[in-house]
């Protein structure tokens, strides 16, 4: 499932450059309050599980936006209607590679189900930089780190035989040479690392 946070942000990045458009004639007005309505409608369709129709919404966006042609970058910042085809074509590109992983939020959270990862990518985040500073008297390899947080996703996501983990402490020795083999906890909990999420 696609972190709704990260979805979230895009959308209120989007949202801002919208509210940054000028209305100083009435056909930009108009046409920026249809880009309001649409990004707001767009944020409704993805929170409750209609991502398909999201492309509805961002072609209605770029139907408007020749409103905007012509519109000339101030000293310092770029125009707004070019952060915002910028920021839409950024937007249908993420939607467009992620939809598989798009979920029904409003139906999860309505559920009691969490919409995010954020708290686990955090302190998964956390524990792992700690491991991997190079301050650290016993850093792990990259090598090493992908490998036990490979296993550590194999045990979150279902039962993991010993034989499992056996060829996984066998595939990097230096990492697991101290650690014994009778059950999975075995193998992990000595890292201190917290599931990081379904793979």
């Amino acid at each position: 499932m696609l972190d709704w946070f990260h979805i979230a942000m895009r959308l209120q990045h989007l949202k801002q450059i919208a509210n940054s458009l000028p209305a100083d004639d009435p056909t930009r007005g108009a046409a920026k309050a249809v880009i309001a309505a649409e990004v707001e409608r767009l944020h409704w369709r993805i929170w409750n599980g209609e991502a398909c129709d999201a492309q509805i919404s961002i072609d209605r966006i770029r139907a408007v936006m020749h409103h905007f042609r012509g519109e000339p970058d101030q000293r310092r910042f770029t125009a707004p209607s070019r952060k915002l085809w910028t920021a839409l074509h950024a937007l249908d590109g993420y939607l467009t590679g992620q939809s598989a992983w798009l979920a029904n939020y409003a139906e999860r959270h309505r559920a009691g189900l969490r919409v995010g990862t954020a708290i686990t990518e955090g302190t998964a985040n956390v524990l792992v930089n700690r491991r991997m500073n190079k301050l650290q008297q016993m850093r792990w390899s990259r090598r090493g780190a992908d490998l036990l947080l490979q296993v550590r996703c194999a045990v979150y996501n279902g039962p993991v035989t010993a034989k499992v983990c056996k060829m996984a402490i066998r595939s990097n020795t230096k990492l697991f040479q101290a650690l014994s083999v009778s059950s999975p906890q075995a193998t992990i909990l000595p890292f201190y690392i917290l599931p990081v999420g379904r793979v």
